[in-house]
């Protein structure tokens, strides 16, 4: 997994992202993408074939929460 930090590495993903994010153009997904890497601390990853064609991508962040789930219970500390 490749960390997309450039316009053109994100750009690369947009075909994998779009096939679960319906509703984005490509310059909506880059807009987004950005805002979140600013103000959430977004991580965007992107898995690329031998030929470089992006084949799975990956986003994170770190959060933490008040609450802990333990087997499908949700437990409020």
């Amino acid at each position: 997994m490749e960390l997309c930090l450039s316009d053109k590495q994100i750009l690369e993903a947009y075909p994998v992202m779009k096939q679960l994010r319906t509703h984005l153009s490509e310059q909506a997904y880059l807009k987004k993408v950005r805002e979140c890497q600013k103000e959430g601390d977004y991580q965007l990853y992107a898995h690329r074939s031998d030929n470089r064609e992006t084949v799975a991508c990956c986003g994170v962040m770190n959060r933490q929460t008040l609450m802990t789930v333990v087997y499908g219970f949700v437990i409020w500390l």
